[in-house]
């Protein structure tokens, strides 16, 4: 009986790694990125919001692109810390905390991801950074904290298949 569970268990979370996607592409910014299913489009409300899906579950994926800041010029991905945000974003937001990082390429970008909490807010997000040119790319997923460990690794592969279109 034991084994039934562990089988079962392990069903489970390859069906949820393993979910289903549909590649979405922005024209305005030539990249395509493979959102899960489940998760519709929604409006964006803010400028520099390409695109931004919600699970109606309180899961939400948001592609954010905009010009790069004059601070960022000099700056690559590589960067960032989580000294950095922590410093950065404590201010305005005390209950902020990383949890981990990650410096990472991505399509052939430096990328930088880290989970962080924002316990005020009730949510666990995955964020990830990319400069191409002069654009820069932020990727956010968030879930409900209860809920966020079973979409921790979705997000993830959601992350990892941005694509540049040349």
């Amino acid at each position: 009986m034991k084994k039934y569970y562990i089988i079962l268990i392990l069903s489970l979370l390859l069906a949820n790694i393993y979910a289903q996607t549909s590649p979405v592409f922005s024209k305005k910014y030539n990249y395509s990125i493979n959102i899960p299913e489940g998760f519709k489009e929604v409006s964006a409300s803010s400028k520099n919001v390409d695109l931004k899906f919600s699970d109606g579950k309180g899961s939400g994926i948001i592609l954010n692109v905009s010009p790069r800041l004059p601070e960022e010029k000099g700056l690559s991905v590589t960067n960032y810390s989580k000294e950095y945000f922590e410093q950065g974003i404590k201010p305005f937001n005390p209950t902020f905390k990383v949890l981990s990082t990650e410096k990472l390429k991505i399509d052939g970008e430096n990328a930088f991801i880290m989970v962080f909490t924002a316990s005020e807010y009730g949510i666990k997000s995955m964020e990830c950074y990319l400069f191409r040119g002069d654009i820069a790319f932020v990727i956010t997923t968030s879930s409900p904290m209860n809920a966020f460990n079973e979409n921790q690794e979705i997000f993830r592969r959601t992350i990892l298949s941005l694509k540049f279109t040349k």
